[in-house]
């Protein structure tokens, strides 16, 4: 015995989840619904093809001990899944599926598409919007370390850097983030960054380092465990150079 999913039914699903924002757009536009109770996966114009392989779902809580005991060491929950009814159908040239996710508080989710045939197709990474204002509401209660074009912030025991910047649009964080971190010791650094004299960490600001919402850009970047004397860091876009830069003089 099987179900059957009249494809009006398909389309009315479809109609509804795309009439919301993507929370990320890869291989496959990606909608978190209302409460972050389901992932949806939207695919228009889409064949069988565009949906061979596997599919993996990593979800990370914001507390370890949500996870069950067999998957705290690794981190994260798996939900890989492959694009087939119930989860994933195929109709009218659209590729749609949801995924039902934990009832825990998500911190972060990793998603993406592998085939046997060509290896990683896309991923991507989102952050759900109550983890994104939580994160925002803890960083901007202290001080700036710095201020240029962007608030930068010193996390607890100087582990982390974040930027934050608002209001903020998409245009705002074009190009590339360069970040330099300067040892007290420079035997600190690995062998091959010991004549340059500092690690450099740049990044693109996109998830899961940088997000833009809510009219806010927000990244945060893990700083090396060793004693840091002096972070630089700045803003270059292909179109217009160095937007601006920053120094942050750790040891003093």
């Amino acid at each position: 015995e099987a179900a059957i999913i009249p494809p009006s039914a398909y389309e009315r699903v479809y109609q509804t989840i795309a009439s919301g924002e993507p929370s990320a757009q890869s291989g496959f536009d990606i909608y978190l619904d209302a409460d972050g109770g389901a992932i949806s996966y939207l695919k228009r114009p889409c064949s069988e093809e565009d949906a061979r392989g596997r599919f993996f779902l990593s979800v990370y809580p914001a507390t370890a001990a949500d996870l069950p005991a067999e998957r705290r060491a690794l981190g994260h929950e798996s939900l890989n899944f492959d694009f087939v009814p119930p989860r994933g159908v195929i109709f009218n040239g659209k590729c749609m599926a949801t995924v039902q996710l934990p009832d825990y508080e998500i911190a972060e989710i990793e998603t993406g598409q592998d085939a046997p045939d060509a290896g990683k197709l896309w991923e991507a990474a989102i952050i759900p919007p109550s983890a994104r204002e939580r994160a925002y509401q803890t960083i901007a209660s202290g001080e700036p370390a710095a201020q240029s074009g962007f608030d930068l912030y010193l996390g607890a025991d100087v582990g982390t850097l974040s930027y934050l910047k608002q209001p903020c649009r998409q245009n705002d964080v074009r190009g590339r983030f360069f970040l330099s971190v300067h040892p007290a010791n420079a035997a600190d650094l690995p062998a091959e960054r010991r004549e340059i004299g500092h690690e450099s960490l740049n990044f693109d600001f996109v998830p899961p380092h940088g997000v833009v919402f809510n009219d806010k850009c927000m990244a945060t970047i893990q700083l090396p465990d060793y004693e840091i004397a002096k972070i630089e860091t700045g803003q270059d876009a292909p179109d217009a150079g160095r937007l601006w830069a920053a120094e942050i003089a750790v040891g003093e």
